[in-house]
């Protein structure tokens, strides 16, 4: 199987460089940019099973919104996931990017632990698994009894 791939749209370089170094330690492939132009552009390319989108970017395309409405009109599959450091004010921008087929909304500062979880739901089928542990049949070790004695010295002076 393919190693999964992410794709960070994000115009803070910070949290673009601490997503590729978390989920990269993970066994994720990950690429990251700073415009919504230039995430479209790598979306196209590069075909990533996820996208990590900022709502607020940079110009050009400065609107995670606008990246999400031209990702739709050619591509209804790619999993997008929303993040945004501002809240909303009013409950018709998330319906609207619900309308969009996000797969998700997080606010910053992002949860690591909880969008590894959100990702690893969403790429359920698409993970490799990882091999089983081997069991030795070998029989256990003996502990050295000079070890078992200072086991028991340390026990008996806590």
């Amino acid at each position: 199987m393919p190693t999964p791939k992410l794709l960070v749209i994000d115009d803070e370089s910070d949290q673009c460089a601490s997503l590729e170094s978390y989920f990269g330690k993970r066994g994720f492939a990950v690429l990251t940019v700073n415009n919504g132009k230039a995430g479209l552009s790598l979306i196209k390319d590069e075909k990533p099973d996820v996208v990590i989108l900022d709502l607020k970017l940079a110009p050009p395309l400065d609107s995670g919104k606008t990246v999400l409405q031209e990702l739709r009109r050619v591509d209804q599959e790619t999993k997008v996931i929303v993040v945004t450091g501002y809240s909303f004010a009013d409950e018709i921008e998330l319906k609207e990017l619900q309308a969009l087929g996000i797969s998700d909304f997080l606010n910053k500062p992002i949860a690591l632990e909880r969008l590894e979880a959100i990702i690893l739901s969403l790429l359920k089928g698409k993970i490799p698994k990882r091999p089983a542990l081997k069991h030795s049949s070998s029989k256990p070790k003996q502990i050295p009894k000079e070890l078992e004695q200072r086991e028991h010295i340390l026990l008996d002076n806590y």
